[in-house]
C-alpha cells in the first residue's frame, strides 16, 4: 500500500489505487487501497491495526469480526471501499481504554481466544 504522502488531489496515488477514507477506533484515517481490497486488508495491511485476524478467508470462523456502527462485520468478505465515509468501525484496540484492557480483551487474552 502507498504511503498518506502519495496520495494525489483526486484521491488516487495511481490508476488502480484509490484513498479509502475510514472512521476507525474514533479517528479518521486514509488508507490507499484497490478496489478489491478488503476490510481486513485495509486495517491490518494499512493501517497497521493487527488485532482484527485472517483465518478463513470465507466469512465462516468470525476471527475477522469488527464493530461498523452496531453491527459486526466480516471484514474478510467486506470491501474497504464499502466503508468509505461511512460509519465508525471499532477493532479490538478500540474497545479500552489505553491504560486497560476490556473485559472483552480480558477474556479473550484468558482464553487464548487470539490463537483462532
Amino acid at each position: 500500500m502507498a504511503d498518506e504522502s502519495a496520495i494525489g488531489q483526486e484521491g488516487f496515488v495511481d490508476a488502480t489505487t484509490i484513498v479509502c477514507h475510514l472512521r476507525v477506533n474514533g479517528d479518521a484515517r486514509d488508507c490507499a487501497v484497490h478496489p478489491n481490497t478488503t476490510l481486513l486488508e485495509a486495517l491490518r495491511y494499512g493501517l497497521g491495526l493487527t488485532g482484527s485476524k485472517q483465518g478463513c478467508d470465507k466469512g465462516d470462523c468470525g476471527a475477522c469480526t469488527v464493530v461498523v456502527g452496531d453491527e459486526a462485520v466480516l471484514s474478510c468478505i467486506s470491501l474497504a471501499l464499502a466503508f468509505d465515509h461511512g460509519p465508525e468501525i471499532t477493532t479490538i484496540e478500540g474497545v479500552a481504554a489505553p491504560d486497560a484492557l476490556h473485559p472483552l480483551q480480558d477474556a479473550f487474552d484468558q482464553s487464548g481466544g487470539a490463537q483462532c
